[in-house]
This record gives C-alpha cells, structure tokens and sequence, in this order.
C-alpha cells in the first residue's frame, strides 16, 4: 500500500467532511430563517457532497482491500498507528469525528424539518377540514355551553 496516497485520500475525505459539516450549519440557519430558496440549494450541494465522500470511501476501502488491509475505522486506525503513520492516524481520527459531527447535526435539522412538516400538516388539516357544528353560524346550540339556569333565548 501507498501510505502517501491513503493519506492524501484521507486529507481529501477530511476536507469534503468539513465542507459537508459548513452546509449543514447552512442549513440550520435557513431552517431558522425559514428561507426555502437557501433550503433547495443546500439540499443540492449536501446531495453531491453526500456522493463525494461515498466515492471517496469507495476508493479508500478498493486502496485497502487491494492491499490486504483492513478496510473497518477503527482497525484501520490501530493500523496506522502501529505502523507510526500518526499524522495520517491524526487525520483519519479527525475525519470520523467531523462525520461523526455531521451526522448529529443531519439529525438535529432532520428533526427540525420532521416538526415544520407536522406542524404544516395540522394547519392544512384545520384550514380544510369541515367546519364544526355551529361554529360561526347562527343556529342555536343543541346543549348550552355553560352549566346553571337558561335565562332566555332570542
């Protein structure tokens, strides 16, 4: 194996990583402000970097496996630091703490979006839905609203 191929490979996977972690921070943003339009790009750019780092995974795991080496995080890492590559160790550790720190804010806007949409869904069910009996019309209430004694009625 090219040690210095796998840790250009894991620079590079760092970098999309942390790219990836700036447009989920986008996103929180525009799901505070409510701005669709900065919703629909992001949605986008998170969708090619999502294929970037697969591509790159896929291309670090064929680097491995065409080694003899073992493609899984952690043993990987053990690996590497055995064989004293800490700066690529460094790198690959910091890599899988920003996915990591991707992941937990993936789920955090997920949640948010998951919310929006429940919320979205009550209204519409309330602005189309029939109305209740008597509410806004003139007719009289079958049963009074109130406990006690009936003074009149018009």
């Amino acid at each position: 194996m090219n040690a210095k191929q796998l840790d250009e490979l894991i620079k590079q996977m760092d970098e999309t990583a942390q790219v990836f972690h700036r447009c989920l921070q986008e996103e929180t943003s525009a799901l505070a402000a409510s701005d669709s339009d900065s919703l629909n790009t992001i949605t986008r750019q998170k969708q090619d970097l999502a294929q970037t780092l697969e591509a790159q995974e896929q291309n670090r795991v064929a680097l491995l496996a065409a080694a003899h080496m073992p493609t899984e995080a952690q043993q990987l890492l053990s690996l590497l630091q055995a064989q004293g590559l800490q700066n690529t160790a460094g790198r690959w550790q910091t890599m899988l703490e920003n996915l990591q720190a991707c992941k937990a804010l993936n789920e955090k806007n997920g949640e948010i979006i998951q919310q929006r949409c429940k919320q979205l869904n009550q209204t519409i069910n309330l602005l189309f839905s029939p109305p209740e009996k008597n509410v806004y019309s003139g007719e009289p209430l079958e049963k009074p609203l109130f406990s006690g004694q009936l003074l009149g009625s018009a």
